[in-house]
């Protein structure tokens, strides 16, 4: 009898695998994230802000509180009249959308004129500027990316590199 009971052992307590414990958290942020979001963004809605590293006014679309996003985001960026961004580069892939202007990019050293309903892809860790070469009007474009879903994965980088000379029209 006493063998018996030494054999018959409570049932172990089910551990929860870390992966099923970071899935359960994905939801959990997946859930608040819709609580809160919107899914139209008007475009008399968004206020452009000054980036004084870039030089730019801009505002996140989608990735910013109201548009909540772990794997993309966009924002539209508006450059000057007669001016340009710093020279910088990211390691997310950028794919642009050209709303309004004309201009050129300086990616790796090689120009490329851009005008409006045009895009580009700007690739990983490349050094690129934009430049607005209308001397009224701003030239604006939609920027999108996956930098979201690198910073989720601790990837993400950004190096500034200012207005490099060798950059210049």
């Amino acid at each position: 009898m006493e063998r018996e009971r030494a054999r018959e052992r409570e049932p172990e307590a089910k551990v929860e695998a870390h992966y099923e414990q970071q899935l359960k958290r994905w939801e959990r942020r997946v859930q608040e994230a819709r609580a809160v979001r919107r899914v139209v963004a008007r475009g008399n809605e968004l206020a452009l802000e000054p980036s004084s590293k870039r030089g730019t006014l801009q505002t996140m679309v989608i990735g910013g509180k109201d548009f909540p996003s772990y794997v993309l985001d966009a924002r539209v960026v508006e450059i000057p009249p007669g001016a340009h961004t710093s020279t910088h580069r990211h390691l997310a892939d950028a794919l642009m959308f050209i709303i309004r202007g004309t201009g050129y990019s300086l990616v790796e050293g090689q120009r490329y004129d851009w005008e409006e309903k045009d895009s580009l892809h700007i690739p990983s860790w490349t050094w690129h500027q934009h430049w607005n070469l209308d001397s009224e009007v701003p030239a604006r474009y939609l920027a999108v990316t996956i930098d979201p879903w690198l910073r989720a994965l601790r990837l993400s980088r950004l190096e500034d590199g200012g207005d490099a000379p060798n950059q210049e029209p």
